[in-house]
C-alpha cells in the first residue's frame, strides 16, 4: 500500500506545483469615481455600499468576501463590480486551475466610495520596454465578436488589434447568435499576423403561416412576436423551440420546431375553428346585440364560439326582439329579427263631421273614427272636407291623451277635431 500511497501524493504535489496563481498587481482608492453614487446599493444594515472594481483579463473568476456581498457581481467590459459593505476586510478570488487566494484590504473600505483592484495571473509576465514584439490582428464577418486569447478575455471586440511577444497563441471568437471560432496563431518579431475569420451562423430563419385563416397571434418560446401570420424571422438560434398560435374563434396551438444553422423552416399550421356563423337578418334601423353587446345595424354576419349566446333586436317604438341561439362548430345559424310596433289608438272626432281623416299620408277614413294599432310616437294628421279649409297638425302618440285641434275654414265655418290616445 506504501507505494501506492506515495504516487498519490506526488500526483496531488504536482497538482498544486503546476497550479497558477493569482497576484493583485496594485489596489487604491478613486475619488474621482462616483459610480457608487450614481448605481447606489444598501446592505444588510441600510447602510450605502461601497464598489470595489476587478480589473482584470481572466474570465471564469469567483469570489468571496467577509460580509456577503450586496447583490451579485456585475460582470463589466474588463472589470467586474463588487458591492461591498462598509469596512470590508477580506476578498477571496478563485478560478479552476487557480490556486484559491485570500487578499487583505489595508485600506478602510468608506461607504459610497469606488476601489479599483488589479489582478492578473502571476506568471504571466508583463511586456518590458524595448522588447521586440510582433502584432496580432484579426478580423470577423460579421465583425463585433469577443476575442479571447489563451483563454483571458480582452475585453475587445473585432476588428483587434494587440502586440504580443513572439510564440505561438490560442484564440477564440464570440459573437451571438455565431458559432465560437477558436484557431491559433505564431506571433513573430517585427511582423505583423493577420487572421481575417467568417464566423458560421449559429441561427436560422422561420416562415409561418395558419389556415384557413391568417392573423394569428405568435409566441415563440413564451414571447409574444409583433407580427401575425403571416411572418418570417431572420435570426432564430439554432436548436428546439416553442411556438404557439392563437386566434379569436380557434383552438390555440402549441408545438415544437428545430431550427438548423443557416436553413429556413416552414411552418404552416392549420387552425381548428371553435366557431359556428350567426347570420342576422333586421331593418337597417334596428340595432343588433349579441350577449349584451351592440355590435351593429340592420343585417349583420359574424362567427360565435360554440354555445348558447342571446341575439337582441332594439329600435325606437318598437318592442325589444330577443332571442337564444345554441351555435355549434361549423355550422350556419340564421336568425330572422321580428320587430313589433308598440301601439296604440286613436280616437277622431270632427265638427263638421264625415271629414277625411289622413294619418302620415294615409287616408284612413272618415270622422268620427277609432284607429287602431297605431305606432307610438309622432305623426302628421291631415283633415279634409270638401267645401272646407284643410287642416294639418302634427301630434304625438302618448296614452291617456285628449288633443283639440280648432281651424277657420275658408267659409268661416270651423273644423275641430278631438283625439283620444
Amino acid at each position: 500500500m506504501k507505494p501506492c500511497l506515495s504516487i498519490l501524493t506526488l500526483v496531488l504535489l504536482s497538482c498544486v506545483l503546476y497550479a497558477q496563481e493569482f497576484e493583485v498587481r496594485s489596489f487604491s482608492n478613486d475619488p474621482n469615481d462616483i459610480s457608487a453614487i450614481r448605481y447606489p446599493k444598501k446592505d444588510v444594515n441600510n447602510q450605502p455600499a461601497a464598489i470595489i472594481k476587478v480589473r482584470t483579463s481572466l474570465n471564469g473568476l469567483n469570489f468571496e468576501c467577509n460580509s456577503g456581498f450586496v447583490g451579485d457581481p456585475e460582470f463589466k467590459d474588463g472589470e467586474i463590480w463588487l458591492y461591498v459593505s462598509p469596512r470590508e476586510r477580506r476578498l477571496k478570488f478563485m478560478k479552476e486551475g487557480f490556486m484559491t487566494t485570500d487578499y487583505i484590504i489595508k485600506e478602510v473600505i468608506e461607504p459610497s466610495c469606488v476601489y479599483v483592484i488589479e489582478l492578473v495571473n502571476k506568471f504571466q509576465a508583463p511586456i518590458k520596454a524595448g522588447a521586440s514584439l510582433g502584432f496580432i490582428v484579426i478580423k470577423s464577418q460579421p465583425s463585433g465578436a469577443q476575442v479571447k486569447i489563451n483563454g483571458d478575455a480582452t475585453g475587445t471586440a473585432t476588428p483587434f488589434q494587440k502586440p504580443l511577444i513572439p510564440g505561438q497563441y490560442s484564440f477564440e471568437l464570440m459573437r451571438t447568435l455565431y458559432q465560437t471560432y477558436s484557431g491559433t496563431f505564431i506571433i513573430v518579431a517585427g511582423k505583423t499576423i493577420t487572421e481575417e475569420i467568417t464566423l458560421e451562423p449559429n441561427f436560422g430563419s422561420l416562415s409561418i403561416s395558419t389556415t384557413p385563416e391568417q392573423g394569428a397571434s405568435i409566441y415563440i418560446d413564451d414571447e409574444l412576436e409583433e407580427q401575425t401570420t403571416p411572418a418570417t424571422f431572420d435570426q432564430i438560434p439554432s436548436g428546439s423551440h416553442i411556438i404557439t398560435v392563437l386566434k379569436k374563434y380557434y383552438e390555440t396551438v402549441t408545438q415544437n420546431f428545430i431550427i438548423q444553422n443557416g436553413e429556413r423552416t416552414e411552418l404552416n399550421i392549420k387552425l381548428q375553428s371553435t366557431s359556428g356563423i350567426v347570420e342576422i337578418t333586421a331593418p337597417e334601423d334596428v340595432e343588433i346585440w349579441i350577449d349584451q353587446q351592440q355590435v351593429g345595424r340592420g343585417d349583420y354576419y359574424c362567427p360565435l364560439v360554440k354555445g348558447v349566446h342571446l341575439i337582441e333586436g332594439k329600435a325606437a317604438n318598437y318592442t325589444d326582439f330577443s332571442e337564444t341561439v345554441t351555435v355549434e362548430v361549423g355550422q350556419k345559424h340564421p336568425v330572422t329579427v321580428n320587430m313589433i310596433p308598440e301601439t296604440g289608438s286613436l280616437t277622431v272626432m270632427t265638427e263638421p263631421m264625415e271629414v277625411d281623416v289622413f294619418i302620415d299620408g294615409e287616408n284612413r277614413g272618415k270622422s268620427p273614427i277609432v284607429i287602431e294599432s297605431l305606432i307610438i310616437g309622432d305623426h302628421t294628421i291631415r283633415l279634409e272636407k270638401e267645401g272646407y279649409g284643410d287642416l294639418t297638425k302634427q301630434i304625438t302618440l302618448q296614452e291617456n291623451q285628449t288633443l283639440e285641434i280648432k281651424q277657420l275654414s275658408p267659409k268661416g265655418d270651423r273644423i275641430s277635431t278631438k283625439s283620444v290616445i
